[in-house]
């Protein structure tokens, strides 16, 4: 018993210590599973919100699904976040791999809102 309460102590603090402040936690999903709600607002809100809002210096709003929508239909989502990389801008938190992935996955099954 003693060894299970060590070894999951171990895996929390080394979770803690490995987790990056802002960092939205993305799972490995399969892309049918992808949701909006779930798994694209959240890494939205964290990293696109502060510029992509009404007034704000970003192309689009992205507070709502519509105009985020849009982007990933006429292809600038995909082309500024996969083929140029300039999205998020430089000096900017980067995406992990794994939101990129999710990012992608969401826009490959017609970016639905779920």
């Amino acid at each position: 018993m003693k060894k299970l309460l060590l070894l999951s102590l171990g895996f929390v603090l080394w979770n803690a210590c490995t987790y990056k402040k802002g960092e939205v936690p993305v799972a490995e999903i399969p892309c049918d599973s992808m949701s909006y709600s779930t798994h694209i607002d959240p890494i939205i809100a964290t990293y696109c919100i502060d510029c992509h809002t009404a007034g704000g210096t970003g192309t689009g709003d992205f507070t709502s699904y519509s105009d985020l929508k849009i982007a990933a239909d006429n292809g600038s989502l995909k082309r500024t976040v996969f083929t140029l990389k300039s999205m998020p801008p430089a000096g900017s938190p980067e995406l992990t791999d794994e939101q990129r992935a999710n990012i992608k996955c969401w826009v490959e099954q017609g970016a639905p809102q779920n």
